[in-house]
């Protein structure tokens, strides 16, 4: 301790002033890791999960049983609807459903000769996502597609999902896909 009563750092081992530093931005600023400023981090996070084993992290990046109401609110959804009642009635099995996807892109790779272990991102793509409503296209700013293309053992993967910004971050929809793409395999 110093005279203002503060420890002082310089007298601990350089290793162990690395993992308190470490701790302590984790401690005070991993609220905030939550929140997802654009799709493409959201993609980048989702990835770096599944690659460093961290599934359960990723169903944080979901909208909640009891947040849909509202989010459907917000996009002028009329919850009183009685197919929008059916579906938040059987939001749980929505979720039970997004999980199974996404552990299942996570642990059976054995098909794919997917290692995760070799897993190297290439890009994020993000892409508009374009409804109808009658004979009328638009586009919502705040709902999106996002392609995750990486590579494992000599070939290329792409994951992609449906992510919507609600109250200030990015979030992921309700399902999430993974394909290989064969590129340069000739078929015998």
């Amino acid at each position: 301790m110093n005279w203002a009563g503060t420890p002082n750092l310089s007298l601990l081992p350089p290793f162990l002033v690395k993992y308190l530093i470490t701790f302590f931005l984790i401690c005070f600023l991993g609220a905030h890791s939550i929140a997802q400023s654009t799709p493409a981090e959201l993609g980048q996070k989702l990835f770096f999960a599944l690659k460093h084993d961290s599934v359960e992290k990723i169903f944080q990046w979901r909208l909640k049983n009891h947040e849909v109401p509202d989010f459907l609110i917000s996009k002028g959804i009329d919850t009183g609807n009685v197919g929008i009642k059916t579906y938040l009635a059987r939001y749980g099995d929505v979720t039970a459903t997004f999980e199974s996807q996404t552990r299942s892109i996570r642990y059976d790779t054995l098909e794919s000769c997917l290692s995760w272990k070799a897993a190297e991102i290439l890009n994020v793509t993000v892409r508009d996502r374009t409804f109808k409503q009658g004979k009328t296209e638009y586009k919502d700013p705040n709902v999106k597609f996002v392609f995750i293309n990486f590579r494992s053992n000599e070939r290329e993967f792409t994951i992609f999902f449906e992510a919507m910004y609600y109250k200030g971050a990015w979030m992921m929809a309700n399902s999430i896909t993974c394909r290989v793409i064969f590129i340069g395999l000739e078929e015998d």
